[in-house]
């Protein structure tokens, strides 16, 4: 895999962005059922990727667009276009999220349009990055390794002198915007299909087993298994709170903050 351009390591770990997500918030989205046919239509005519999909669904509707890995989920409450990568060997590059910029301000003011969206309650621009390990117990150490956040004295007198893991969240507010940062061990479950039904386990909670006795005990092809995977996620997200104008540049936002959020992290973190 590739080494996403511009992007240094932290702490000895490469940031693999894997998703990116545009998320607008309202509340006078009550021409939804009315007008979600048209903006289907619209996004298609664009010819910009974005298949046409004429079943009008009764919470949200989903629209995909294979050519630029790209979906758009319209309620009558949110719009969210997202870019996922996270099954894919590739990452998101700088000129995948410029492209991304301007097909969230298209499609995100032709819904804006056709359901009348007086203002946005909320703008958020997301990225989501994976720091891949070995083992969650590697996953946990290179988390505490970053020193972004402690857990008291008291804490480990109470309840046990020995740390197993640390999520943490916290929401920050800027000049510009609020930030909201996560970082947590995830791990991935590995599923092995054994006709119409799926074996699932974790690499933490199966460590006894033998993943080749595994596939031969079930007589399987080795590729059809899907092998268990370790990393730290870090989730940043930058957005504005409460009564947006609807002619608020959404794709300058999100370009202005791409990859931007990881500098500043990476700032923190070499101190």
């Amino acid at each position: 895999m590739g080494r996403a351009k511009g992007i240094h390591l932290i702490k000895g770990k490469e940031p693999l962005l894997k998703q990116i997500i545009c998320a607008v918030e309202y509340d006078t989205g009550e021409l939804y059922f009315d007008r979600m046919g048209r903006i289907s239509r619209t996004l298609a005519e664009r010819e910009t990727g974005w298949w046409r999909n004429g079943n009008v669904g009764l919470a949200a509707t989903t629209l995909l667009n294979p050519e630029e890995e790209l979906r758009l989920d319209v309620s009558s409450s949110r719009t969210v276009i997202t870019s996922d990568l996270r099954t894919q060997p590739r990452v998101i590059e700088a000129e995948d999220v410029t492209r991304f910029a301007a097909e969230a301000q298209a499609a995100i003011s032709i819904v804006t349009d056709e359901l009348e969206i007086e203002s946005f309650q909320r703008v958020g621009y997301r990225e989501l990055y994976h720091f891949e390990s070995e083992s969650v117990e590697e996953s946990e150490r290179w988390v505490q390794s970053l020193g972004l956040m402690t857990a008291s004295d008291a804490l480990y007198k109470k309840f046990g002198p020995q740390h197993y893991a640390m999520n943490w969240s916290l929401v920050l507010i800027g000049d510009e915007c609020r930030y909201r940062l996560s970082l947590s061990g995830t791990e991935r479950v590995a599923s092995i299909p054994v006709g119409d039904a799926e074996v699932n386990f974790r690499e933490s909670g199966a460590k006894h087993l033998k993943r080749d006795d595994l596939l031969r005990t079930l007589k399987l092809d080795r590729a059809r298994a899907v092998t268990p995977e370790v990393y730290s996620l870090l989730d940043v997200d930058a957005f504005l709170w409460d009564q947006i104008d609807t002619d608020f540049r959404i794709g300058d936002f999100i370009t202005a903050r791409a990859t931007s959020m990881l500098k500043l992290l990476r700032e923190c973190i070499a101190g």
